[in-house]
């Protein structure tokens, strides 16, 4: 059975060679212009591969799940991305100064804003506030 092994930036993927090799060619793509570099002239064929070592980037999973199943393979997916957490308390301890808490509440409830401060006045505060 296929195994896909999920990790924050790459995904390895554990099959046949067969299928490896149908993986391989899906998921490249035709570099344009490659005909005017010198690896090109040296033999290259010109096809970036995506597949390399069997892994692949993480954000590619979906089209190689989409691949998998088009071709009838049976896969199982195992997560090995960490979960983070974080605490709001934490947050809301750094939010001391009344302009960073109006200028959440402003962008929070016109759902949108620029956020326009001198450096060091707490602009990535205000943003995490506004995404927490």
């Amino acid at each position: 059975m296929t195994r896909l092994i999920l990790y924050p930036n790459f995904t390895e993927i554990h099959t046949s060679r067969v299928i490896q090799k149908t993986l391989r060619e899906e998921l490249s793509f035709d570099l344009p212009l490659a005909h005017y570099t010198k690896a090109y002239n040296k033999g290259w064929d010109g096809r970036i591969r995506l597949l390399k070592e069997g892994k692949i980037p993480t954000g590619l999973v979906p089209r190689a799940i989409e691949i998998l199943e088009r071709i009838g393979v049976q896969f199982e997916i195992h997560d090995q991305t960490p979960t983070y957490t974080y605490s709001t308390t934490t947050l809301e301890a750094k939010l001391r100064t009344e302009y960073q808490t109006g200028a959440i509440e402003a962008a929070v409830s016109s759902k949108r804003g620029i956020i326009f401060a001198p450096p060091r006045a707490g602009k990535t505060v205000i943003g995490a506030g506004i995404i927490a």
